[in-house]
């Protein structure tokens, strides 16, 4: 593909100017289209970012000659419902987390683009953090990682705090980082405990396929941010919050693991994964850390797990 690529924008809150930030700035990609649920926003973002046309909706989109890939940027609660839609017209679709709210939706979308042979990648650019990969460089030059701790914990002290389907539409960023972090669990050897009459306020213990000890805990009911903890030969790292990233040998002294120049400038993971997609489109080559629907199903069969027992 040597024209550039024509682009479609589905939904217009927050996180959709995060994206056209970056999008305005490549010369790879064309912002084409934008459309809404109501569109009064869509107009205004089109005027901002100088995007060529407003569609009545995402169907006319998605069907559209003009369009060569799709970005959905909706609320949680409409992802499923629109990429099951818009799948079948065959275009690269990214599509921002969760891909489903249940471990059923996601498999359905992975079997509808499987069936359409529709190149897909979910957004999760907690895995893009470059602190983390930096991080994981740390413990790799150490040698083995030996364990992993990750507090997921949500905010359900809070007065605007929605349960509804909560796990699914924003835990799974501290779940997957299980799997991003230690690589395979094994399934028979996952041990999570709650506590009585909080069903939220859960402890899991599991152990890795290469031997390595996990432990994920998230109390909703108490105030407190995500973290996470890597333990290796010799060397711990620290991520808390997670956009903070510091690490100590055994000399003690605190080490700061300083971010690259492109998550201080955009929203931290925004850049790195959004140029994954385009070398997936054009190239048709899968980063390391990059998830499409099929991988990404490892992380919501885990978080299936977990919400069966706690019984949000």
């Amino acid at each position: 593909m040597n024209k550039k690529i024509n682009i479609g924008i589905i939904g217009s809150g927050k996180i959709t100017n995060e994206y056209l930030k970056i999008l305005i700035k490549l010369k790879t990609f064309n912002l084409e289209g934008i459309t809404s649920k109501t569109n009064k926003n869509s107009f205004k973002i089109a005027k901002r970012f100088k995007i060529n046309k407003v569609y009545k909706n995402y169907k006319e989109m998605a069907n559209s000659k003009n369009i060569d890939a799709l970005f959905v940027l909706v609320s949680y609660n409409n992802i499923y419902k629109v990429t099951k839609e818009i799948i079948k017209y065959r275009k690269p679709i990214f599509i921002e987390k969760p891909p489903g709210l249940s471990l059923q939706e996601t498999k359905k979308l992975f079997q509808l683009s499987k069936k359409h042979k529709v190149k897909n990648m979910v957004g999760l650019n907690r895995r893009y953090y470059s602190i983390f990969e930096k991080g994981k460089k740390i413990i790799s030059s150490k040698g083995r990682l030996l364990g992993l701790s990750i507090e997921g914990h949500e905010r359900a002290w809070s007065k605007n705090f929605r349960l509804n389907n909560w796990l699914f539409a924003n835990s799974i960023h501290t779940l997957d980082l299980i799997n991003f972090f230690g690589g395979n669990v094994d399934s028979k050897k996952i041990y999570i405990n709650k506590y009585k009459g909080l069903n939220s306020n859960i402890s899991c213990n599991f152990m890795f396929k290469s031997g390595a000890l996990g432990l994920y805990q998230a109390f909703w009911y108490s105030p407190g941010g995500w973290s996470v903890k890597l333990y290796g030969e010799g060397v711990t790292v620290i991520f808390n919050p997670l956009e903070k990233g510091y690490y100590f040998l055994n000399d003690s002294k605190k080490r700061v693991i300083l971010p690259d120049k492109i998550d201080l400038l955009y929203k931290p993971g925004f850049y790195k994964q959004i140029k994954v997609f385009e070398n997936y489109i054009l190239k048709n080559k899968k980063d390391k850390n990059m998830h499409d629907l099929k991988s990404c199903l490892k992380t919501i069969t885990l978080l299936d797990n977990i919400n069966k027992n706690i019984n949000i």
